[in-house]
């Protein structure tokens, strides 16, 4: 998904030569990796929890 995330943004710079404020792209990545992970019944979390989880070295 996070990959998904960072295509998305690369084709939008590369043919549309429109680029997303990076702050921006990091919380659409978060949402969607977010949206995925409630898919899974045994992940029922607010999405600060889930923030709060993630371990980003």
């Amino acid at each position: 998904m996070l990959i998904w995330c960072i295509w998305l943004e690369r084709n939008k710079r590369c043919f549309d030569g429109e680029s997303t404020a990076l702050g921006i792209l990091k919380a659409r990545c978060i949402a969607n990796l977010f949206s995925w992970s409630n898919l899974y019944p045994a992940v029922n979390a607010e999405l600060q929890d889930f923030i709060n989880s993630l371990v980003l070295a």
